[in-house]
């Protein structure tokens, strides 16, 4: 008889975990039904409630009762013209509701409105009927693979697939592991993490003999891998543990990164990092900056919550000097790496928390010109960053808003620091969902 028990090596300085006899998930998924979203990009977790004013200004206009609220993708299912035009109309309405003056343009419609994903996910639910991968809140789908018009059809033909090779019944014990299976893509690659509650020798046997069915029947994934997350964590890579030192992650095969390219630029993210959720759209933001800020030789840039340096190598080409500033390792060692194409010293990245300190102390005061393009979490800019910001003297800032009820607030800090809105632009980065990002531009007063 088998002993189900966890084989780590001492030597590596990680504990041993027992298995949980197998048992259903519905408990789990009830209570899961019940918590706030959260999301995250590196350490930091942010919890977004369900309904905002402009949340609830772009259900009003669809007509959409209360208790039919909930579903995040409420729009994927209309005429994407019209999705475009609601959008527009609440945007307004919510501006002169705050009594912005500054001018707001009109919303750049995504490049791919349907199927644009970069990153999906399906939670593994076990049920007494059987598996089902559920949308990642964990609600029920009569089919077996949830699907969703926002993402790829290449990642719902992988989730398909998988379903079947996950429901052999040999790898019951791995899929009683499983928490969530996640899929990243970037141009061309796909990236496969298998998110985990359990890990031991039978669970790692298991996940190495459905890698090399994978590696067959699925070539479109060119890299998987194993994420430890006891936890059980409602948000799929957790990061929480990993200052902690346990083992986290086990590749199983391929490559350590994604490569992305953009204007002949190249970059990495890695498949545990930050990731624009829509890649076209990213890339046309940053074109954007780009021809905002005009940079030359005689500008310093500064990147802040730069994830992988999408902004720092899209727009810094032209720059004297970049700094790039996250809290997650991960995009910040990629960033690194890709730094290495360019002139010694001309890229410098940090991995650091984003305060008010980090930015007087860190960084050298600057001598020349110097830009300054923020794109933080949905929980925004605290008060005295953007007054550590402002204290520099930026030439000019772009802010960059995906939780678009940060606006009021920081725009009357900008206001106080002493610069003031030229105007906005809205992108819809989130098409398919009532949501999108606002980049605010921002000069010194005269």
């Amino acid at each position: 008889m088998k002993k189900n028990y966890t084989q780590k090596s001492e030597r590596q300085g990680t504990t041993t975990h027992k298995r949980e006899n197998p048992r259903s998930r519905h408990s789990v998924t009830l209570n899961i039904q019940k918590k706030q979203h959260s999301f995250s990009r590196g350490t930091t977790v942010i919890h977004r409630s369900t309904q905002t004013q402009f949340f609830d200004l772009v259900m009003d206009k669809l007509g959409f009762p209360i208790h039919e609220r909930k579903k995040i993708e409420l729009l994927a299912d209309i005429p994407y013209d019209k999705e475009v035009d609601i959008k527009n109309q609440s945007l307004q309405q919510w501006w002169k509701m705050h009594k912005i003056t500054a001018k707001l343009l009109p919303i750049v419609a995504a490049p791919q409105p349907r199927g644009y994903r970069s990153t999906t996910k399906r939670r593994v639910n076990i049920q007494p009927t059987g598996m089902k991968f559920t949308h990642a809140d964990g609600s029920f789908t009569k089919a077996d693979v949830a699907e969703s018009l926002l993402d790829p059809p290449l990642h719902i033909e992988i989730y398909k697939t998988l379903y079947y090779i996950i429901g052999d019944k040999k790898n019951r014990d791995f899929a009683q592991s499983l928490n969530f299976i996640i899929l990243r893509q970037s141009d061309k690659e796909v990236c496969c993490i298998f998110n985990i509650a359990e890990i031991d020798a039978i669970v790692v046997r298991a996940a190495k003999i459905i890698a090399e069915k994978m590696k067959k029947q699925l070539p479109q994934v060119q890299s998987a891998f194993l994420f430890f997350d006891p936890s059980r964590s409602d948000y799929y890579l957790e990061q929480e543990f990993e200052a902690k030192g346990s083992v986290r992650i086990k590749k199983l095969y391929g490559f350590d990164a994604l490569r992305l390219s953009h204007n002949d630029v190249r970059t990495l993210a890695s498949p545990f990092g930050f990731m624009q959720v829509n890649i076209p759209m990213a890339n046309y933001i940053a074109d954007k900056v780009k021809e905002i800020f005009q940079p030359t030789e005689e500008h310093n840039l500064l990147d802040l919550y730069c994830g992988y340096g999408l902004f720092a190598f899209q727009v810094g080409q032209q720059c004297k000097e970049v700094y790039g500033i996250d809290v997650a390792g991960f995009s910040i060692e990629n960033a690194k790496k890709c730094a290495e194409f360019y002139p010694k010293g001309k890229f410098k990245f940090y991995a650091r928390a984003i305060t008010a300190d980090t930015i007087e102390n860190l960084l050298p005061r600057n001598s020349g010109r110097e830009l300054v393009v923020l794109d933080p979490p949905r929980s925004g800019v605290s008060n005295d960053i953007m007054t550590a910001i402002a204290d520099r003297s930026p030439e000019k800032i772009v802010h960059i808003f995906c939780n678009i009820e940060e606006i009021p607030r920081s725009l009357k800090t900008w206001d106080d620091c002493g610069y003031d809105v030229e105007y906005a632009i809205p992108f819809d980065m989130f098409a398919g969902t009532p949501s999108c990002e606002i980049m605010v531009i921002l000069q010194k007063k005269m």
